[in-house]
């Protein structure tokens, strides 16, 4: 009889496992004092299935470190919730069905004392609908937003830009790059005078890089990923280099272009107007020598001019009376970038002295005067020439005081005429030489 009461409890047991396994829902009414849970009264842990299939898990005491973490889709949870699927469908979503509301997540420190949410803004909201980004509950203020344009927001929550930064750290920092602790470079506001550099005043804005030490030894490149020099190179002393690596001077300029046909290497100024591009080179006392171009009223005429000379960089007091070279023509002047006298035309005209140790005219073979020399030359009688220069004042061929005046002297023309006047001349003393003999013979022949 014990036994038959024995078989029939266990199988009352079994009966009731069974029962519990097929039910599809419970209701549980905790009241007070009661110690009813959902759960296990064991060590092992709490693992949700359907169809036999699981899809959840929570980890039991026994875990260690992972004890009370959530599992979905993985019955290794490794944080306190961990979400893996392998569906196209995404691994979570938070859907906020009221459109007055924010959809966040929110995130607050174990002291309470900082509180951030990431959520995405409703219609109506300042920051416009649909933006989304981490917002400083502390601070009443977004960190970092993305509007629905797609333009990224930093310390501000209407960009107007694809990347939009306000305001800056404690020194003024507003981005920095660091390297393993080598600032790398960093946009800032630089404060107050002499601030990261002696060029700084104050507020400025710039562009600060340096090494490990602070020194600013290496240098700064902007240019383009290519195999070439093309770009600038800003070295750690300040020089500056295009086209070059190794700048060695406060300005380097290199063009590394093989062909002879790219007029567009070197330097270009222009200015809107087409008129005013000049280059100034200002030194103490206020002494200004400028370089560039001066503009006439029309194109390709002979009030165009590039030059050296005296005056700021603006058209209206640029004079490149220094050294300065016509733009319709060619033509070069020196002292006067109008020219000079009748022959402001000249290749080369120079308003001042000349000092040379040797110059060369060219003259042609029929200009020069050995045809005196020539059968058929008529030479002006000595009588002739008396007549002339006492009714001109001056030799027969010569130009007066008053041409060279007017027209200045030809060099060449000039050696022309007074070698002509020197072959005369020879001429002249040799008809009298031979005269001179002959009387002498002739006295000779009376005395004896």
């Amino acid at each position: 009889m014990k036994k038959k009461i024995i078989l029939v409890a266990m199988l009352s047991i079994v009966s009731s496992f069974e029962l519990m396994a097929q039910a599809t829902s419970a209701n549980i009414t905790n009241t007070a004092g009661s110690s009813d849970f959902l759960g296990t009264g064991n060590n092992f842990d709490v693992v949700f299935k359907a169809n036999a299939v699981e899809y959840a898990r929570l980890k039991s005491s026994l875990a260690g470190a992972t004890a009370g973490f959530w599992g979905f889709g993985t019955n290794a949870p490794t944080r306190q919730l961990s979400v893996s699927t392998m569906s196209n469908l995404g691994t979570a979503r938070f859907t906020q069905t009221n459109t007055n509301y924010y959809n966040s997540l929110e995130f607050q420190n174990s002291a309470l004392s900082k509180i951030f949410t990431l959520r995405q803004a409703p219609t109506g909201a300042p920051e416009g609908a649909g933006s989304f980004g981490f917002y400083d509950n502390t601070a009443s203020a977004y960190r970092l937003l993305i509007n629905s344009a797609g333009n990224i927001g930093i310390g501000t929550q209407t960009p107007v830009y694809k990347l939009d930064i306000n305001g800056a750290d404690a020194t003024g920092a507003i981005v920095n790059f660091n390297n393993n602790g080598y600032k790398t470079i960093f946009l800032n506001k630089s404060g107050g005078p002499g601030n990261y550099n002696n060029l700084t005043q104050t507020n400025d804005n710039g562009i600060f890089w340096s090494d490990a030490t602070n020194t600013g030894t290496n240098g700064f490149v902007i240019a383009p990923w290519t195999n070439s020099s093309a770009g600038i190179r800003i070295a750690g002393n300040g020089n500056v280099g295009i086209g070059t690596s190794s700048p060695a001077s406060l300005l380097s300029i290199a063009n590394g272009a093989s062909d002879p046909t790219n007029y567009g290497q070197g330097i270009q100024i222009t200015n809107a107007d087409g008129k005013r591009q000049q280059i100034s080179f200002i030194r103490m006392w206020n002494s200004v020598l400028s370089a560039g171009f001066k503009a006439g009223t029309t194109p390709n005429t002979t009030s165009n001019i590039w030059g050296f000379g005296t005056g700021q960089a603006v058209d209206a007091n640029f004079s490149p009376d220094f050294f300065s070279i016509n733009l319709a023509n060619g033509n070069v002047t020196m002292g006067s970038h109008t020219g000079t006298g009748i022959h402001s035309d000249a290749r080369l005209s120079v308003d001042g002295k000349m000092i040379a140790k040797s110059i060369y005219v060219t003259v042609a073979t029929s200009e020069w005067a050995d045809y005196v020399f020539a059968k058929g030359y008529k030479l002006p009688s000595l009588n002739e020439v008396e007549v002339y220069y006492k009714n001109n004042k001056h030799l027969i061929g010569v130009p007066s005081a008053d041409e060279m005046e007017k027209n200045g002297n030809d060099l060449g023309a000039t050696d022309a005429i007074l070698l002509k006047k020197i072959e005369e001349l020879t001429i002249y003393l040799v008809e009298q030489n031979k005269r001179l003999e002959a009387l002498e013979k002739e006295n000779q022949e009376l005395k004896n």
